[in-house]
């Protein structure tokens, strides 16, 4: 509300008047009456200048259309469709349990020496003289030995505790090298490895012929067997043909190698190597339910979320897990969890947790275009050499927990499923409630439900209820329309490179609905209640491929637009101006005057104006006109104001009644009460009507009171 303040006269003493007076036709001096003089004083006390905007609490709801007419456009949002409304990721969680089924041992070389010098003194304790022969020989040679058959030997130990104390073994083998340094051939050789605690045979071979310097090679499968750090092997027999010069040195031998190959445990106690224990890709299933079911999810940018994986190991030895996710990408990277987990102890797991941060990455969740609501997942479980020996079984396990967990896209596509979402309130609708009138026809008012969808997703919205009320009064008005007959559809952008935004624009006027009687009301109040469907199976286009972003959204909007061209009735204008009388400590040579109200109407309507004077505390001083008449301005044949009209209420005081005016006032009120004339004449409003008031005055001053 504007308000301009003028300055009033200078400080008006006697003698100054007195001089004024000369050159002023407004005073006059009586010789026969006591000195006294009359001043006419027109620089205003208070201005007030006051519009149609003045009424509208909010003047940037004001516009004007092409023949100047003030427009009232005002805007709300019924409904705010947002992409979390519609599709949320849940929290999912994967729990993966790795049974290590077998491990991998080392493979090992080890071997035995069965020595001629041996052989002799099983042949002298067995009381075959040759043995005696031999030891005596040693450095010699043996003119003619004879053949001997039927020798053996006792338990040579052969010790495998470089490569485990025992072992269950799923597969392995354990290949053996005969090699014979004895001087002579050897014939029909047998022989068993065994287990030296459980006696057990692991597995025996026979050899035909095997000549001096020469070696055979035989490799034995010894899967399913357990198998001690400490093996016996046994030479059951041997023969020797007869041979003539035999040089004999006692540490000639026949050797015994072993080579433990590909040895795969389910349970051990070993010094482990490094090892890949398992590895492996799966799938990570999204399963969506309740409202999200039946979503299905290609792709998605993800906003916000992380991953958190969580190991936990019961092995005694160093563990290492690898978690990635190919189905996330930033720039060529994928998210990638590196684990390494100390050994358990008897009593304690070990455990790690890590969490990784998803922000930016494009999820595919398609597996290549193949599926939908999927990701891949790789794991990869190592085994740390230590150096320990540690004992592992088939109950020790890796578990592996990945969690997806607080996921935002910033965009995804896929379907989205069906349903509906459910709007409704009250919402303040004070531009039109704020204005005080009796009664108010608009010629050409609409309301318009508009319908902005920046989502890839086609919807439907029904409108079960849009009503209005003023709040001062028990009547509402339930908008009725035959635009309600169908849902209202409300189609989604169709590209995902491109999305913008569509827009649904429906219109009710005073043609298809009751507008005019809903406006009326002068509604402070809006009340809703609508039911948006998106993906509707109702027979509209179905939007089997859906996108979004998250800043993406379908707004529903009310919209009101009312040219002010109608006729109306009690349209009340308020306005409070300053006051201030310039002559105020001069008051007792105030002898009587008026106050002049002087006014300047710019409307083409009829006006009632009140005016008061009140004190700094807003209370009456004295009231300077009630309900009197201003003039409508002159208006065209189209109209519109061609010239304003001029008017003004004056109202004689007294020296008291103006004392106590000049002293005790502060403001000046102004309340206009507008009547289109004829009653239901239409009349456009126009941002330029206004109606100006001053206040001046005329007052008789006294020299010898």
């Amino acid at each position: 509300m504007r308000h301009e303040i003028l300055t009033s006269l200078f400080l008006v003493r006697p003698l100054g008047v007195l001089l004024l007076c000369l050159g002023l036709n407004a005073c006059s001096w009586n010789i026969n009456e006591p000195l006294s003089w009359d001043v006419d004083l027109v620089a205003p006390f208070a201005t007030s200048t006051i519009s149609l905007e003045d009424v509208i609490s909010d003047s940037t709801l004001l516009t004007e259309d092409s023949s100047q007419t003030l427009v009232l456009l005002l805007r709300d949002t019924l409904v705010n469709v947002r992409l979390e409304e519609i599709i949320e990721i849940p929290d999912t969680s994967y729990i993966q349990r790795f049974d290590l089924q077998s491990f991998r041992l080392g493979d090992q070389a080890f071997s035995e020496q069965i020595t001629l010098a041996t052989i002799a003194r099983t042949l002298s304790d067995q009381g075959n003289i040759l043995g005696d022969i031999i030891l005596l020989s040693h450095g010699g040679v043996i003119p003619t030995l004879p053949e001997v058959s039927g020798l053996s030997s006792g338990a040579v130990p052969v010790d495998a505790s470089s490569l485990f104390e025992t072992a269950l073994l799923e597969t392995g083998e354990i290949e053996i090298v005969l090699t014979n340094e004895l001087p002579v051939a050897i014939n029909n050789v047998s022989f068993e490895v065994r287990n030296q605690q459980a006696g057990n045979q692991l597995f025996s071979g026979f050899i035909a012929t095997l000549p001096s310097g020469g070696s055979e090679v035989r490799t034995y499968d010894v899967s399913g067997f357990q198998v001690e750090a400490t093996l016996e092997a046994f030479l059951l027999n041997l023969d020797v043909p007869e041979s003539s010069f035999v040089p004999i040195d006692t540490l000639d031998f026949i050797e015994f190698a072993f080579t433990a190959k590909n040895l795969i445990a389910r349970e051990a106690t070993a010094i482990f190597p490094s090892q890949t224990v398992d590895s492996s890709f799966f799938p990570f299933i999204y399963t969506f339910t309740g409202q999200n079911a039946g979503v299905e999810i290609q792709r998605a940018t993800i906003e916000s979320g992380n991953i958190e994986a969580k190991v936990v190991s019961t092995l005694g030895d160093t563990v290492e897990v690898i978690y990635r996710l190919p189905s996330a990408n930033l720039n060529g990277e994928i998210p990638e969890v590196i684990a390494r987990l100390d050994p358990a102890s008897p009593t304690q797991n070990f455990v790690f947790s890590q969490n990784f941060d998803l922000s930016g990455y494009e999820l595919d969740f398609s597996q290549g275009g193949t599926t939908a609501n999927t990701l891949s997942q790789f794991y990869q479980i190592n085994l740390i050499y230590s150096g320990n020996l540690v004992s592992i079984d088939q109950a020790d396990s890796v578990f592996l927990e990945v969690a997806l967990q607080d996921i935002k896209a910033s965009s995804i596509e896929g379907y989205f499923g069906t349903g509906s979402l459910d709007y409704t309130g009250t919402e303040a609708f004070s531009a039109l409630g704020d204005i005080q009138v009796d009664q108010l026809n608009l010629v050409n008012p609409e309301v318009r439900l508009i319908f902005e969808n920046s989502l890839g997703i086609n919807l439907e919205g029904t409108v079960r209820s849009l009503s209005a009320r003023n709040s001062s009064t028990p009547i509402a008005t339930t908008l009725s329309s035959t635009l309600f007959a169908e849902p209202f559809f409300i189609p989604g952008p169709e590209s995902a490179a491109n999305p913008g935004v569509v827009t649904s624009t429906f219109t009710f006027t005073p043609q298809n609905s009751n507008i005019p009687e809903l406006i009326q009301l002068l509604p402070n109040q809006l009340s809703y209640d609508v039911q948006v469907t998106y993906n509707p199976l109702s027979g509209q286009i179905i939007q089997p491929e859906n996108f979004a972003t998250s800043s993406g959204s379908v707004l529903g909007i009310v919209e009101f637009e009312l040219p002010l061209n109608g006729s109306l009735s009690g349209l009340v204008f308020q306005d409070t101006s300053a006051l201030s009388f310039s002559f105020s400590e001069d008051t007792a040579n105030l002898n009587s005057g008026a106050l002049i109200l002087q006014f300047e109407n710019g409307f083409p309507l009829d006006v009632l104006v009140n005016s008061a004077v009140v004190d700094e505390r807003g209370f009456l001083v004295e009231v300077l006109a009630e309900n009197a008449p201003i003039d409508a301005a002159l208006v065209d044949e189209a109209g519109i104001v061609t010239e304003n009209v001029s008017s003004e209420i004056r109202q004689d005081f007294s020296k008291t009644q103006l004392k106590r005016i000049i002293e005790r006032g502060q403001a000046l009120i102004f309340q206009y009460r507008i009547s289109s004339q004829p009653q239901n004449q239409n009349v456009r409003m126009r941002s330029d009507y206004q109606v100006v008031a001053h206040l001046v005055g005329a007052f008789n001053f006294q020299l010898n009171p």
